[in-house]
C-alpha cells in the first residue's frame, strides 16, 4: 500500500498507474481510517515512512507513532530522521533554491528519545544512512568527505522501530 495525500496520489496514479501488488490509498497519514484498509494486519505490518516525517513537528511525529500503536500494534517502522544540524542544512539548502517558505521541522539525532514518548516504541535498530554506501572514488574526494562528515556526525539517520 502506498498512502499519500489525494493530490499526490491523483498525479502517481497519472504517472505511474498502480502497480499489481501496490494499492494507492489516498488519505492523510494522521487520519487512523487507513489502518483499517489494511490487508491481514494480524500477519504483521512492516512500514517505510522515507522522506516524510521532516516536514511535520514533534508534536505529529509523536500523534503518527501512536496512532500506529493503537492501530497497527507490533507493527515494524523504518523512517529517517536528521539531526538538528541536518536540519539546519537542509533548510539552508532549501532556501539557496528559491523555496523560501518550505522548511523543514522534525529532527532527532537518538531513536531512543521516542521511546519516552510512547512505551509502545521500541527501537530495534538506528545507523547513519550513509553508513553502508561504499564510497566511489570517481565521485571524487570532496563527495567522500561530505558523506564521511554526514556519517561522522550521525546528520541523517535511519530508525527502525516497532510500535
Amino acid at each position: 500500500m502506498d498512502l499519500d495525500l489525494p493530490n499526490v496520489i491523483d498525479v502517481r496514479s497519472q504517472l505511474l498507474p498502480e502497480p499489481d501488488r501496490t494499492t494507492y490509498l489516498a488519505k492523510s497519514l494522521f487520519d487512523a481510517s487507513w489502518c483499517r484498509d489494511v490487508e491481514h494486519p494480524e500477519n504483521g505490518e512492516f512500514i517505510i515512512c522515507g522522506g516524510v516525517l521532516d516536514w511535520f513537528d514533534d508534536s505529529q511525529v509523536k500523534q503518527f507513532l501512536s496512532l500506529l500503536a493503537d492501530n497497527l500494534s507490533g507493527a515494524e517502522v523504518v523512517l529517517n530522521a536528521q539531526s538538528r544540524l541536518g536540519k539546519l542544512i537542509a533548510n539552508f539548502g532549501l532556501r539557496r533554491t528559491g523555496a523560501k517558505k518550505m522548511a523543514t521541522k522534525w529532527a532527532m539525532k537518538d531513536a531512543r528519545t521516542m521511546t519516552k514518548w510512547d512505551a509502545r516504541i521500541e527501537v530495534l535498530d538506528q545507523f547513519s544512512a550513509l553508513k553502508n554506501i561504499p564510497r566511489d572514488p570517481a565521485w571524487g574526494t570532496q563527495i567522500d568527505r561530505w558523506m564521511n562528515f554526514i556519517d561522522k556526525r550521525r546528520m541523517w539517520n535511519i530508525f527502525h522501530l516497532r510500535v
